[in-house]
């Protein structure tokens, strides 16, 4: 009690807030330095690790108050993502059409001024007065050589015409591996199929590079091995573009009874 009959107010004599003050933490101090300096976030946005990386990170051309450091345009919409499957399809089909028409004619002979570069540039002795290489000379290996540049720069035009790439892109590599895989494997046998008939000049080409002698047997050998080895080539670039090798890995790292 007070000296006026009062009773004094908590801790106005000083111990309630001797009291109070025992439970407020100490400060633990000041934080650590930092080992390193703030780098850029993941997004690009963020500190970046110093002030000569800040002026190198790109910003477009923007008018002042548009946010641009780290800024990343948009990719640009690819018009053949809107073109119908349909007329895909139409287009390259149609070219492919045109491009075996013209090679056809080419083969039966009807367009006889095609290899026409090929007898200017060429010695005369190379060919007989049909037009036809004389063996034992150039002309066995100018050939046939010149008939597959020929025949890839047609499918390259043809292809280049109708979007071939783009055809097989959205309408054989979008649906999958396995019909990549079936797409190649048709191809392959229609190469094949080609070759073995010599309407492409692979194994010609081949056979005019081969150390030929007398020994009849060993000749059939030679032959027979070049043979193998030019199907063993088109079989493996037919891979490659049906992704077998990469589908024969995933499938043989898949755990049993998993999808593939």
């Amino acid at each position: 009690m007070d000296r006026d009959g009062t009773a004094g107010a908590p801790g106005a004599s000083g111990y309630g807030g001797a009291e109070a003050g025992a439970k407020v933490p100490r400060p633990a101090g000041p934080p650590p330095m930092p080992a390193h300096p703030p780098r850029a976030g993941a997004d690009g946005g963020g500190a970046a690790g110093g002030f000569a990386e800040w002026l190198r990170v790109a910003r477009p051309t923007a008018e002042p108050g548009v946010w641009r450091f780290g800024f990343v345009p948009r990719p640009e919409p690819d018009p053949e993502a809107a073109t119908p499957a349909r007329s895909v399809l139409s287009s390259a089909l149609i070219s492919f059409l045109a491009c075996v028409l013209l090679w056809s004619l080419i083969r039966n002979g009807y367009l006889e001024a095609w290899d026409e570069p090929l007898k200017l540039f060429t010695p005369d002795d190379w060919w007989d007065l049909h037009g036809e290489p004389v063996p034992g000379h150039g002309g066995m290996t100018a050939k046939p050589l010149y008939e597959l540049l020929f025949d890839a720069a047609l499918l390259y035009g043809f292809g280049r015409l109708g979007r071939w790439r783009n055809a097989w892109n959205r309408l054989v590599v979008a649906r999958g591996p396995w019909a990549r895989a079936g797409a190649a494997g048709l191809l392959a046998l229609l190469l094949l199929l080609l070759v073995d008939h010599y309407q492409l000049p692979l194994r010609q080409l081949v056979y005019s590079l081969l150390p030929f002698g007398d020994d009849g047997v060993a000749n059939k050998e030679l032959v027979d091995t070049a043979d193998l080895l030019v199907d063993v080539a088109v079989v493996l670039g037919c891979a490659v573009l049906g992704g077998w090798f990469r589908l024969l890995t995933a499938r043989a790292k898949a755990p049993a009874g998993a999808p593939t």
